[in-house]
């Protein structure tokens, strides 16, 4: 996009009051239809993308306060007034601020169900911080060799009702190595690490469950929240001296 311009936008403090957020709805849901309407969801997707035309909306539907909290107050009243007809517009609107944001998975899962989409492949997205979005789920983890460890980086938050790191116990029973002819390997300790690009859960399967060349191949299960991580592993590239997954 050129540069058209400049906009100076001060910051304001307040709440957006309950006359304007309704009347913010059903001017937005107005505006938002007639554009799916006569130009199609892809269109109007490209639009927002545009800061100064997602600037101006707000302004239309009304929002005051123009540049603080625009994006929350603007796409919870599109969310309030799209979402019930999203089955004819095509717009699905998932989230919000504070505790609504950590709903955002089962959101996700929810509108996936009815549409047929891999909801479980949604969450998983939009919880990666990008720089990990092309990367495997799974990966190594430097930590004491007292096991097989396994750990999944990027985890939202919002699969943690409490304290994170309370929550490692819990997931000890919704995970398994799995190989073809011999019983599943189950964690023996599961840990819940923050780091600044997100949560890392990692699991401890216990080094007498011998793990060779001749498996030739396992299933990493687990389940976190509503969300399947299912990971498969040649062992054939896994083993240099010692086994590495």
């Amino acid at each position: 996009m050129k540069r058209s311009g400049f906009a100076d936008l001060p910051l304001h403090g307040g709440r957006v009051p309950a006359w304007l957020a309704e009347r913010m709805q059903k001017l937005g849901t107005a505006i938002v239809a007639s554009i799916i309407h006569h130009y199609g969801a892809a269109e109007f997707l490209s639009r927002l993308s545009d800061s100064f035309w997602f600037q101006a909306l707000g302004c239309v539907m009304g929002m005051d306060w123009h540049s603080s909290g625009i994006t929350i107050s603007v796409f919870g009243a599109l969310k309030r007034g799209l979402n019930p007809g999203a089955h004819e517009l095509g717009i699905y609107i998932c989230g919000g601020r504070g505790k609504q944001s950590r709903k955002t998975p089962d959101e996700l899962l929810a509108g996936a169900d009815r549409i047929s989409l891999d909801g479980n492949a949604l969450v998983r997205t939009v919880g990666l911080p990008e720089d990990r979005q092309q990367r495997h789920l799974v990966e190594p983890l430097t930590l004491p060799e007292n096991g097989y460890w396994l750990a999944v980086y990027g985890v939202p938050s919002a699969h943690f009702d409490s304290n994170p790191k309370a929550a490692g116990d819990p997931l000890k029973k919704q995970a398994a190595l799995k190989r073809d002819g011999k019983r599943d390997v189950r964690t023996s300790a599961v840990q819940v690490l923050q780091r600044d690009d997100g949560l890392v859960v990692v699991y401890l399967f216990p080094l007498s469950a011998e793990i060779t060349k001749n498996d030739r191949r396992i299933e990493f299960d687990a389940q976190i929240g509503r969300v399947s991580i299912p990971q498969s592993f040649d062992l054939a590239g896994c083993f240099n001296g010692k086994l590495e997954l």
